[in-house]
């Protein structure tokens, strides 16, 4: 598998995970960790009980496999957010040209923060985080979602 195909499918896994987070029975993940004696502890947990449910295999989501190289990419991003979430949050704002962060579709905002995190990680070239993050926008979002995510990117870049 090529780095880039591995690198996408990182891309994929770490949104998926991230909006599992931002669903109503894991908002609080978030808040508890930032009050946790052992943070990575209560992620680490998170996270597998997650790949327990992302890598079983059923029909509405085969070959869900994650190479390792592309595992340990994820969880960069992962951690990147998390680490960084209300920073992150804060730095969209001006980026949001009439929208709050309360109107943001919530699968739009974690395809968003994931590309602000690797754009920050400067380990990618933008217009790569770019298109990567319309990709998953078309593939995850709305009919309009792709335009929203590029043009936020897209300006957060410059």
């Amino acid at each position: 598998m090529s780095n880039s195909n591995s690198n996408s499918l990182a891309r994929e896994y770490a949104f998926k995970f991230v909006y599992h987070l931002q669903l109503e029975k894991n908002a609080s993940l978030v808040e508890r960790m930032k009050s946790s004696s052992d943070p990575i502890a209560d992620l680490d947990a998170e996270r597998l009980a997650f790949d327990l449910s992302f890598f079983e295999e059923d029909p509405e989501h085969p070959g869900n496999t994650l190479p390792e190289d592309a595992r340990f990419f994820a969880f960069t991003m992962i951690n990147t957010i998390l680490s960084g979430y209300e920073s992150l949050k804060e730095e969209l704002k001006p980026f949001l040209r009439g929208w709050t962060l309360e109107r943001v579709d919530k699968t739009d905002l974690c395809v968003v923060l994931l590309g602000m995190a690797e754009i920050k990680k400067n380990s990618t070239p933008k217009n790569v985080v770019i298109n990567e993050a319309v990709n998953l926008s078309k593939k995850y979002g709305n009919k309009d979602s792709y335009s929203f995510v590029n043009a936020v990117l897209d300006s957060y870049g410059n």
